[in-house]
């Protein structure tokens, strides 16, 4: 092994990985035109509106419009949604997403999947990692590693932690952030549920809501590509 280990240096092996990686998700020549997502400066003067205006989606819209920029309401909806911005009724009544985390640092725990690419024999193998980050501590819990993810969220050891009397990093917390994922079935919430967590399941494409998990993937991917 140590021969073999001295054919090529860590960084050329390094290489190699990525470029497999890469090879295998290489969907170029499948992608199509597609819609053209809004410029990155409209989004955020969307953004600037709804945070210093207690306006609607339409309000928006004609703001906009008199700015030059044509932009549906839809659209518009989609960003404040995605920015975790309720809608013009609501807001300025309720307390903000920030607030509500900092108010409840110590009992929330945030969860997520990251995957990994294992190089055996038969090729590139895809793994899916199920973790949990407590936000007061941003300590981290594996839950559950599988090729096929429903068997990583199924876990023995995850259905142990999740039982009635919680235990390990559920233990004194009330909530855990989903996405919207299907892989969180309602019998997978319900555990939570019956041992008093209660799961809080976040709009589609938002985030920004659960960031303390995004950022840990965010922050693995870019070690994977940048060791």
């Amino acid at each position: 092994m140590a021969a073999v280990a001295t054919i090529a240096s860590t960084e050329t092996i390094l290489r190699w990985y990525r470029n497999l990686v890469v090879r295998k998700y290489d969907g170029s020549q499948l992608r199509g035109q597609g819609r053209p997502k809004t410029a990155a400066d409209i989004a955020a003067l969307v953004i600037r509106i709804a945070r210093e205006n207690a306006w609607g989606y339409t309000r928006i819209k004609g703001a906009l419009k008199n700015l030059g920029h044509k932009i549906g309401r839809n659209t518009t909806n989609r960003i404040l949604q995605e920015n975790g911005i309720v809608p013009a009724p609501e807001r300025g009544k309720r307390m903000s997403w920030a607030t509500l985390i900092r108010a409840n640092l110590g009992v929330i725990v945030g969860m997520d999947f990251f995957t990994v690419e294992a190089a055996t024999l038969l090729g590139l193998v895809r793994y899916h990692v199920l973790f949990a980050i407590d936000f007061a501590s941003r300590k981290v819990e594996i839950l559950g590693i599988a090729v096929n993810p429903m068997v990583a969220i199924g876990w023995n050891r995850w259905h142990e932690t999740s039982s009635m009397q919680p235990t390990g990093f559920l233990l004194g917390k009330r909530y855990v952030l989903l996405d919207r994922d299907p892989l969180y079935t309602q019998a997978f919430r319900r555990i939570l549920d019956q041992a008093g967590v209660k799961t809080v399941r976040l709009p589609a494409h938002s985030p920004n809501l659960n960031a303390f998990a995004e950022r840990l993937c965010f922050r693995l991917r870019l070690n994977a590509w940048t060791v």
